[in-house]
């Protein structure tokens, strides 16, 4: 029976951090005794506070190490602290998230004396988003086809991430299932945006894959169209300082404001409609996020994302497709009505395929069947 899990991942940044925090604090909640193993970075003071909660809910306490991002001579000098680690804690369940903390939990589950704990391997999209025809892919899946035998299970939290992992890696053969993300009750709540001051949000890292650029463009066209309309940009990133140049170059300074990173139900309470321009995504939970609160939504069909909107593809964009980023503009500016309609079933949707408790249940049960298999005999 497990008891005793580990969490190892990189950086306890973004989507695939909320992640380990739910399955984290939830295992704890449920009566897991939670450890983690993670990278040790300077965080901004909203993940740090985040990570501090984590780890107040492991009782096998944490351990943190440099981890670098690529490939790194790091990579193996870390496995000692990382075996003395486990030898102290003896884990039933090691889960790494993302490639690094994959790689950390499969090859010292692989090597360590004593009771072997399941090795268990969410990639989150990760190294499966480079491109496989490019050296960088060609290198980074050759390590992931070296590391899939090591893998008692493999978690995908989308149809999507199971596909690129059969194009980049291989067709897996072990153990593997589609968890999709869990939301929390509380984040269904339905808010009022009758009298919000923005009619679109744009919450994301400054940074080109996430397509601030074509949302201006699409933007520079609306007001030449004479279209009146406001914009909260939210978020940071290597790109602020191009991302605002455009902006002023395109005419949109009284269109659009910025502001640093916000929570997500804080952004969510500004603005009457949720624009992602993204190329490149795996399963996004500011997506999520807004579906739940019944937030009219707009978006790249990229990664995951069309599964989120299976009721209905209103709102769906071919990624780099100006015209239709532009139909949807504005059409919402102009009959708000059906996004709002599309937003309320939606959110149904989601609720029913994306909540907390069905993805804590099925990641429980694939970690008892791993363990199981992994001691048979």
């Amino acid at each position: 029976m497990v008891e005793r899990v580990v969490l190892v991942f990189r950086m306890a940044l973004g989507g695939l951090f909320r992640h380990v925090c739910d399955v984290g604090v939830g295992l704890s909640q449920r009566g897991y005794k939670v450890g983690v193993i993670c990278g040790d970075h300077d965080l901004p003071p909203y993940w740090q506070n985040m990570l501090d909660n984590l780890i107040s809910h492991c009782e096998l306490g944490s351990v943190k190490m440099p981890i670098s991002r690529g490939v790194s001579p790091l990579d193996l000098s870390m496995l000692p602290n990382v075996l003395n680690y486990i030898n102290d804690h003896k884990p039933h369940v090691l889960h790494g998230h993302g490639a690094k903390g994959g790689y950390i939990a499969r090859l010292a589950g692989s090597v360590v004396s004593g009771p072997r704990p399941a090795r268990i391997y969410t990639p989150h999209g990760g190294s499966l988003q480079i491109d496989h025809k490019t050296f960088e892919g060609r290198f980074y899946h050759m390590a992931e086809r070296i590391l899939y035998p090591l893998a008692d299970g493999l978690i995908f939290e989308s149809s999507y991430a199971l596909e690129r992992y059969k194009i980049c890696v291989t067709t897996p053969k072990n153990d593997h299932r589609i968890i999709y993300n869990g939301l929390a009750e509380e984040e269904f709540a339905v808010m009022d945006r009758t009298n919000v001051p923005y009619d679109f949000l744009y919450m994301a890292e400054f940074h080109p894959r996430k397509g601030y650029d074509i949302f201006v463009d699409a933007l520079q066209i609306l007001l030449a169209e004479g279209h009146t309309f406001k914009v909260l940009c939210a978020g940071s990133g290597v790109s602020e300082a191009d991302f605002k140049a455009r902006v002023e170059a395109a005419g949109l300074q009284d269109s659009i404001d910025f502001s640093p990173p916000l929570r997500a139900s804080d952004a969510f309470a500004r603005a009457k409609c949720y624009v992602s321009v993204s190329r490149f995504e795996s399963m996004p939970y500011a997506i999520l996020e807004a579906a739940a609160c019944e937030m009219p939504i707009i978006s790249t069909e990229v990664g995951g994302i069309p599964e989120i909107f299976k009721d209905g593809r209103l709102g769906l964009c071919k990624n780099g497709d100006l015209d239709a980023l532009l139909m949807n503009l504005r059409g919402f500016i102009v009959n708000p009505d059906a996004y709002v309609e599309a937003a309320r079933q939606r959110r149904i949707f989601v609720q029913r395929h994306f909540n907390m408790d069905a993805m804590l249940e099925s990641i429980m049960t694939m970690y008892e069947d791993a363990f199981e298999r992994r001691n048979a005999g």
